[in-house]
């Protein structure tokens, strides 16, 4: 007669629970990698990262720098250096697209537009900046088009146009953490 040996079962059931386990868990893992992937796409601006690093540039000099190169060697100093475009005028972090211009030594502008397949979840933005103040304009994620044909220094008419309404503009401290007098 032949001995019945309840190991057997035993260890089926087991393996059958553990690989039902781990199929739950890359499923599982799967699903939650797919959403980080997602929500990297998702437009972050960084307007304010960059009016503290031109302020900080300004205030090391005395001037506004020519374009993004100058920041980076002046103020941001990474590791590794971002991928400039447009003679440094141009960068792209954090699905925002960013033009810079120099008006004059103590006044620069700022161009941040969302870019990639969830673009339009992103606002559009103009700054102008100066040690005193920045004025802001926000507006719907522009069209491929608007942006090949975004004037360097965009009136208000030329701003309403693409959209873009003028926000309260903000009043800087100065270095000494005092706001101007008015």
């Amino acid at each position: 007669m032949p001995s019945t040996d309840e190991k057997g079962p035993r260890f089926t059931f087991f393996t059958l629970g553990f690989a039902i386990a781990v199929a739950l868990g890359c499923y599982g893992y799967s699903l939650w990698d797919a959403s980080q992937q997602e929500k990297a796409l998702v437009p972050r601006p960084a307007t304010d990262y960059m009016i503290k690093a031109l302020r900080a540039y300004h205030h090391q000099i005395g001037r506004f720098p020519q374009n993004f190169v100058d920041l980076e060697a002046r103020v941001w100093k990474h590791a590794q250096p971002p991928k400039f475009y447009e003679e440094g005028r141009s960068i792209s972090m954090h699905n925002y697209y960013y033009i810079y211009y120099l008006v004059e030594p103590g006044v620069c502008a700022l161009w941040a537009i969302p870019v990639n397949k969830r673009r339009e979840e992103g606002s559009t933005y103009f700054l102008t900046i100066s040690p005193q103040a920045v004025r802001r304009w926000r507006g719907a994620p522009l069209t491929f088009d608007e942006i090949k044909r975004l004037p360097d220094l965009p009136t208000p008419a030329q701003l309403a146009v693409l959209g873009l309404t003028e926000l309260t503009p903000t009043q800087l401290p100065s270095r000494n953490g005092r706001r101007p007098s008015q």
